[in-house]
């Protein structure tokens, strides 16, 4: 996954921030989210003719991945403040304020093959096996981004909170060919090594979904919905 930073903590800025308008230079590090991914499984169900070595196979891949992120600055009124991502349509609070701000995401991701192939042994200790068919493709991914900020005109007025998040929801579908090689080396009784190589061209659809919204301890504003 590449552009899901979530906001950029900026170090330092040549000039004050003004939400109204006007030019800022921001310097800092962008924030991606940690990914980790969890087991997923593998189940196949097949047969193989009485002939020649074929067989066929449905093989259903199942596989969870998510990512967490956080971001919170020493404390109020530094010099640094962290910007949302516009991409993911969170509101840009520019103020040389504190800010925290985390995101998380998930994916679920699920293939579905038919698999025909063949072995062809080249002895006792040997073998290659041949596979094409048809890969069903269907993942899920959901994004969530939530930034919140403290800021006050000016001492020693009340601090106001503002709020802003995005949700972005994406769905894919695809199908399409495959078409691989399998090997399989008998080292010794017991012990075997096998290599697997598998090329696929999915057409896909792709749905997305994208809500941004930011709230002043009043009811949520929509700043943006596609």
């Amino acid at each position: 996954q590449t552009g899901t930073w979530y906001g950029q903590v900026d170090n330092f800025h040549t000039s004050i921030p003004n939400p109204a308008g006007g030019d800022n230079n921001f310097f800092g590090d962008y924030k991606n989210p940690e990914y980790k991914f969890d087991p997923g499984m593998r189940a196949s169900f097949g047969f193989r003719p009485h002939y020649d070595h074929w067989q066929i196979d449905f093989v259903w891949t199942h596989m969870n991945s998510k990512a967490l992120g956080f971001s919170d600055l020493p404390g109020i009124f530094e010099t640094s403040v962290i910007i949302p991502n516009p991409l993911f349509f969170v509101p840009q609070i520019l103020n040389n304020n504190s800010v925290n701000a985390n995101a998380t995401w998930r994916s679920n991701y699920n293939t579905i093959d038919l698999d025909i192939n063949r072995e062809i042994p080249f002895g006792k200790y040997f073998g290659l096996k041949g596979h094409f068919g048809l890969k069903n493709l269907w993942l899920n991914e959901k994004y969530h981004i939530f930034a919140l900020a403290a800021y006050s005109a000016e001492l020693p007025e009340p601090l106001t909170v503002v709020n802003s998040e995005s949700n972005m929801v994406q769905k894919i579908w695809g199908i399409g060919p495959m078409v691989g090689l399998d090997s399989f080396w008998k080292v010794y009784k017991g012990f075997n090594l096998f290599g697997k190589a598998a090329f696929s061209l999915v057409w896909s659809h792709v749905k997305s979904t994208v809500l941004g919204q930011f709230f002043n301890g009043t009811e949520p504003v929509v700043v943006t919905a596609m």
